[in-house]
């Protein structure tokens, strides 16, 4: 039984029965005075000169605390903003933060921005647009020191060195040269001045160790390397600095110590230094004692596999110094190489476990690699950079009170063009690809016939 008190438009009531007829519901609807979603204001309009506002909610998924963690926001403006994002403004307790503009089209737009997040915890800031008449604001960018070229390196924030070279790879008579990631330095001792620390990329008195990508295909007897391409540029952000190589980028965010990337996959490092290898799932293995290592003139494998181990890493005994890697979403394979003797070898990859050839040779879009290290000579801070990598804060978009509930697209009317997206995201739920955020009116995660009935209810009605 329905019964309505007020008009809503007869479409509304038509579809909303044959809602509830093929979801076999009995619909006992009383329109004035019904419960309708609202969320209260609670806290004032940070500035009435912006007429929206998205409220997004971050919540911390592992037990670890967040310290200035990037976070990145994708919403729907649906063109209620200035073309270019100048308007677009983050908002944590009522301040103003820096962000940086990832993307953004005539519908959509993303931000990046640090925040810090209490363990099992959920945040909320706010997201402003909706002015036309102010300009793009600018925010002071990560601070970069660098030198550009073939042979170039960059201090990024006083915190991460990062150095390259165009060298061969591993012994010179069975490689070709290519540029490399060769320099690896942080700031451990805490005076804004990785160059006086040591390379974590060891290297022999013969081999040259390196990040990079490798093509395992023999030409000519001779096992060839794409390493990173030619060096291209730098860009800085207000939350990031990428390093940008032709077939490779390396991307440093503020206040953090590990380097973000797709493609450079591989490591190779040489030297006893490195004594111990671990990963994930396993146990630490001795990789100096030459007991584990049956012909010790060769690497061996610690682990190799599709499946993810979670993470991998190196500890260097004497130094307390922990070289560790996160993939997620690899498209190959996981593989920790140990050698006992010669020159001792370890490698580190995400690519093949032979030799053979692929065109192209590359990692999934969506693929991250994390090169980190740390001076605690013991797994823990690389376990837990594991989970928060692999499960990362989750985000959510709530609809904000200062909008008509049913205002799907945010424009301050609720209309046909409202049915329709709600139409288009009917039924889904967060996981499905036509899930749309702002179609959840009543915030339970599943877009059906209770968002259509508020939308109904609300048909017609205009921002206050």
């Amino acid at each position: 039984m329905i019964l309505l008190k007020k008009t809503v438009p007869v479409v509304f009531i038509l579809v909303l029965l044959v809602l509830a007829t093929n979801n076999g519901l009995t619909l006992a609807v009383e329109i004035e005075g019904a419960n309708v979603f609202s969320q209260s204001d609670e806290d004032e309009w940070w500035d009435t000169d912006w007429k929206y506002r998205q409220r997004v909610n971050i919540t911390e998924n592992n037990g670890y605390p967040l310290t200035n963690f990037p976070v990145e926001v994708t919403f729907i403006h649906d063109g209620c903003m200035q073309p270019d994002g100048a308007d677009i403004r983050i908002v944590d307790n009522n301040v103003e933060i820096p962000y940086s503009l990832m993307d953004l089209n005539a519908t959509h737009a993303t931000v990046m921005f640090e925040n810090n997040i209490p363990a099992e915890t959920t945040k909320s800031i706010n997201v402003y647009y909706g002015n036309w008449n102010t300009t793009a604001k600018w925010y002071r960018r990560v601070s970069v020191m660098m030198s550009e070229g073939e042979n170039g390196e960059v201090l990024i924030d006083g915190n991460v060195y990062i150095g390259w070279d165009r060298c061969k790879w591993g012994p010179t008579s069975n490689n070709n040269n290519v540029t490399l990631w060769v320099d690896y330095r942080i700031d451990f001792n805490g005076n804004n001045d990785p160059t006086d620390e040591n390379d974590l990329i060891t290297d022999s008195s013969s081999k040259i160790g390196g990040i990079g990508r490798y093509y395992r295909e023999f030409v000519n007897g001779t096992v060839r390397s794409i390493g990173l391409g030619e060096y291209e540029r730098i860009i800085q952000t207000p939350i990031y600095v990428d390093v940008c190589f032709a077939n490779a980028s390396l991307r440093v965010y503020k206040h953090h110590s590990w380097v973000e990337t797709i493609h450079a996959d591989n490591l190779v490092l040489w030297g006893d230094s490195w004594s111990h290898a671990n990963y994930g799932t396993g146990s630490e293995e001795n990789i100096v004692d030459g007991m584990y290592q049956d012909n010790l003139s060769f690497p061996y494998a610690l682990y190799c596999s599709p499946i993810d181990p979670s993470w991998m890493a190196l500890r260097d005994n004497t130094s307390g110094k922990v070289f560790s890697a996160i993939g997620i979403d690899i498209r190959y394979n996981y593989t920790l190489v140990g050698q006992e003797v010669a020159e001792w070898k370890r490698e580190i990859s995400f690519d093949f476990d032979s030799y053979q050839p692929l065109n192209p040779y590359d990692q999934l879009n969506h693929t991250r690699i994390y090169w980190y290290a740390d001076n605690t000579n013991n797994y823990s801070d690389t376990l837990a950079l594991a989970a928060i990598l692999h499960n990362p804060p989750s985000v959510r978009l709530v609809p904000d009170a200062t909008h008509v509930p049913g205002d799907v697209n945010l424009d301050g009317n609720v209309d046909h063009r409202d049915l329709l997206l709600l139409a288009i995201a009917y039924s889904s739920t967060p996981q499905d690809t036509n899930w749309n955020q702002c179609a959840d009116l009543n915030n339970d995660n599943v877009i059906n016939y209770e968002d259509l009935l508020i939308l109904a209810i609300n048909y017609g009605k205009t921002d206050p």
